[in-house]
């Protein structure tokens, strides 16, 4: 059955009373003032652009600031250690550079700490932030990451004093033998005669006994120019009855 041209016309009436009440709801919205400023529909949606790159480039620069240090859980990956310094209490600052420059505060015990005072040993250009951080990891010879750091550090550090500092740290650690097999190689070949000098004391505190000492200082007392490092050496022979000559 078709429908009456009576109800075909009441339903147009209704479809058109419907729409002018949406169109007379939108104009009382924010869209209704748009018009009355001027401006045109694609300006509007270059300003909502222009704000949410505003609103990420906010969000950017807040989240480091955010987020300084890194957690117990994440790995610490340093481009350079810039400074380090004992708070007291047991407490050690560190300012590191990853992507930006951040600060790390906790004790020796912590991995972290010790994790970035190793890598500033090995890495940071400041030789007055290797010493530092050689001073802080003194407590921590025992560790096997220290103590290898130690090692390569007395090898191969271009600083002398750094290598000092690498070497006097050592100290509890001079009856092993494979630090001693290092403490005789700077005692012999290290370019630096305060650092041979050391040296010789260094060796001391282990096994003042110990053949491959007075060995080397009796090959040392051939060859060796410097006064003080001759005297060290001599001193030390004399005190294991031993000659000052090889034979």
């Amino acid at each position: 059955m078709e429908p009456s041209l009576e109800l075909l016309s009441a339903c147009r009436q209704e479809l058109d009373a419907s729409l002018q009440t949406a169109a007379a709801q939108t104009r009382t919205g924010w869209r209704h003032w748009l018009p009355t400023l001027g401006l045109p529909g694609w300006s509007w949606r270059l300003a909502g652009c222009t704000a949410l790159v505003a609103l990420g480039f906010l969000v950017a620069r807040v989240s480091p600031e955010l987020s300084s240090a890194p957690s117990a859980a994440e790995p610490v990956v340093v481009s350079a250690v810039n400074q380090v310094e004992s708070l007291g209490n047991g407490q050690i600052r560190i300012v590191f550079q990853d992507s930006v420059a951040r600060e790390l505060s906790g004790r020796i015990e912590d991995q972290r700490v010790q994790s970035l005072l190793v890598s500033a040993v090995r890495n940071t250009p400041d030789p007055a932030v290797r010493v530092d951080s050689l001073d802080l990891l003194r407590g921590r010879v025992g560790d096997a990451a220290v103590r290898d750091t130690l090692l390569e550090v007395l090898r191969k550090d271009p600083d002398d004093g750094v290598r000092m500092k690498a070497l006097e740290t050592l100290r509890p650690l001079a009856a092993q033998a494979d630090v001693r097999i290092v403490l005789l190689e700077a005692l012999r070949a290290d370019r630096n005669p305060m650092v041979r000098a050391h040296a010789v004391d260094v060796l001391t505190m282990g096994d003042a006994q110990n053949s491959d000492l007075a060995g080397a200082l009796q090959e040392l007392m051939q060859r060796e120019e410097n006064l003080d490092v001759r005297r060290q050496g001599q001193r030390v022979l004399r005190s294991m009855n031993a000659s000052l000559e090889t034979f």
